[in-house]
C-alpha cells in the first residue's frame, strides 16, 4: 500500500485493530510512506502493531527543489521530527533522495548532504531523476528543452539496468560525472556515519575500494 497512512482515522482504526486482536506480525513499508501523514501518535502505533522498518521519501535537502520543483510541501523541521520519532520508537529508516531535478546546483546538493547528516537514516536510497512521459516533470523538461533523450532513444538505451548512474535531464551547472561523484560521497558518509561499528567493519571488508573513495571524499570536503 503506497498510501498506508494517507487517512489518519483509517490508519488508527486498522492498526489498533491489529493490536487488539493480538495479531502477531512484523511488517515494513518498503515503498515509502508520506512524511506529512506521520506524527508520534501514528508512528508509535505502527511500532506496537509490528512495524520494524519504514521508507521515507525526503527527495532533497533543498527546500526549493523539494517544495517548489517537486511539490512535496514539507519543511526540514517536519522531516527531522519524523526521523527523530522513528529512532525513539526503534523503527529503522530508509531515506529516499532524488538527484538531478531541474534547478539542481552544487548548493542544493550540499543542502541534501547537510540534511542527511541531521536525520541520520539507517539506509539511503539515492536515485537520479527520470522524467517519465505523461508526468508533470516530463512536460516541464520538454517545454524548456531539458530532455537528454527522446522516448525512442530512452527505450533503446543499451544499459537500462544502470539507470542509477545515468542522468536524463540537461543541466548547465551539474555534470553527470559530478552528480554521480556526489551520490557516492553521500553513500560513503552514510555508511561510515549511521551504522554501528560491526556494520562499518563488514562494509570495509566486503568493499575495500571504499577506502580509496573515503580518502578522496575527505580530501575534497
Amino acid at each position: 500500500d503506497d498510501n498506508l497512512t494517507y487517512h489518519k482515522e483509517r490508519t488508527l482504526s486498522l492498526f489498533n485493530g491489529i493490536i487488539q486482536k493480538n495479531i502477531d506480525i512484523r511488517f515494513n513499508a518498503i515503498n515509502g510512506i508520506s512524511i506529512k501523514t506521520l506524527d508520534e501518535e501514528v508512528i508509535s502505533l505502527l511500532k506496537k502493531a509490528g512495524m520494524y522498518h519504514i521508507s521515507l521519501a525526503v527527495e532533497s535537502g533543498s527546500k526549493y527543489i523539494r517544495n517548489e520543483v517537486i511539490g512535496k510541501n514539507i519543511s526540514n523541521e517536519k522531516i527531522i521530527e519524523v526521523f527523530k520519532i522513528c529512532k525513539k520508537c526503534k523503527i529503522e529508516t530508509t531515506a529516499f533522495f532524488i538527484f538531478g531535478m531541474p534547478g539542481e546546483t552544487k548548493e542544493t546538493l550540499n543542502d541534501t548532504l547537510k540534511l542527511i547528516r541531521l536525520i541520520r537514516p539507517d539506509l539511503l536510497g539515492l536515485f537520479n531523476a527520470v522524467p517519465y512521459p505523461g508526468t508533470r516533470l516530463y512536460e516541464y523538461c520538454r517545454q524548456y528543452n531539458l530532455l537528454k533523450y527522446n522516448l525512442e532513444e530512452l527505450l533503446n538505451l543499451p544499459d537500462l539496468e544502470h539507470f542509477s548512474e545515468r542522468t536524463f535531464i540537461k543541466s548547465e551547472v551539474i555534470s553527470e560525472e559530478y552528480l554521480n561523484y556526489f551520490k557516492n560521497k553521500i553513500r560513503i558518509v552514510g555508511a561510515l556515519s549511521f551504522r554501528n561499528l560491526a556494520d562499518k567493519i563488514t562494509i570495509v571488508i566486503r568493499k575495500p575500494s571504499l577506502i580509496k573513495g573515503i580518502a578522496k571524499t575527505f580530501i575534497s570536503t
